[in-house]
């Protein structure tokens, strides 16, 4: 019997539309899309993983590790998503609750939360980052 459950890249389109403000964004996500969809697991938490690629293409001018590097070491979709932003992303360890910021709904929000994703894992402390609550 035909499998009828949608692709979890039914939601790409859109996703094209979000980053067509950054400068080479479209082959930045388009080339995550390949490379998770070849290497990755997108089948469980399809959009929420997929919506994360194109947050994580939005910084791709930020990227210190080329995407064909990556690899993932653990079959859980959430767990692939984190190796994949820190291998993207980060020279120093970020810690787990900062990468939540990559599934933000709130655009304003995800740019403030990413910020200080991208503060840490650049190697500075989370106390001088911009736009802290406290």
């Amino acid at each position: 019997m035909a499998d009828f459950s949608p692709s979890p890249w039914s939601a790409c389109p859109p996703l094209f539309d979000e980053i067509d403000h950054v400068e080479d964004g479209r082959q930045a996500l388009c080339r995550l899309l390949l490379h998770v969809g070849k290497y990755g697991r997108t089948q469980s938490h399809r959009n929420l993983v997929i919506a994360g690629l194109s947050q994580l293409a939005l910084h791709h001018r930020h990227w210190v590790r080329p995407i064909q590097d990556w690899r993932p070491t653990t079959r859980k979709p959430n767990d692939q998503f984190r190796e994949l932003a820190t291998h993207l992303l980060a020279r120093y360890p970020v810690p787990p609750c900062l990468h939540s910021s990559w599934f933000e709904n709130d655009p304003q929000e995800a740019a403030i939360q990413q910020g200080w994703f991208l503060h840490v894992a650049q190697g500075n402390n989370i106390r001088t980052a911009n736009d802290l609550p406290f």
